[in-house]
């Protein structure tokens, strides 16, 4: 092998290295950044088991009907109307004031909101 060719082998190698790390550092950084955007921990998940049976629906209904009635943006209110029309398609017996008493009772409230 000769020296110009055993000299292109190690630059490719010291440029692979470089790429490499370069990789890892960026990777650890993004990851760095996204956690602490995160204000605080995680709010708890609403019990969706009890909250079915209080409404009468299975647990998946319940998950579908609020992503139905999900704000579409951060900050927005949720859609009760949409949420409601879903819930009544699974159970046609379920009120808006039922809803209301059942998501009230069971959602967990973020940090610094009072209950309405």
């Amino acid at each position: 092998m000769s020296h110009r060719s055993s000299t292109l082998v190690i630059s490719s190698l010291f440029m692979s290295a470089f790429l490499i790390m370069a990789f890892i550092i960026s990777f650890i950084f993004f990851n760095h950044a996204i956690a602490a955007e995160m204000d605080g921990p995680m709010p708890p998940k609403p019990p969706l088991a009890k909250m079915s049976l209080e409404l009468d629906v299975t647990s998946d209904q319940l998950l579908m009907c609020m992503k139905e009635g999900k704000p579409a943006s951060p900050g927005d209110k949720p859609d009760k109307a949409a949420m409601l029309t879903c819930l009544q398609n699974a159970n046609p017996a379920i009120t808006q004031e039922k809803m209301d008493e059942v998501m009230k009772k069971n959602m967990p409230m973020p940090k610094g909101k009072p209950q309405q």
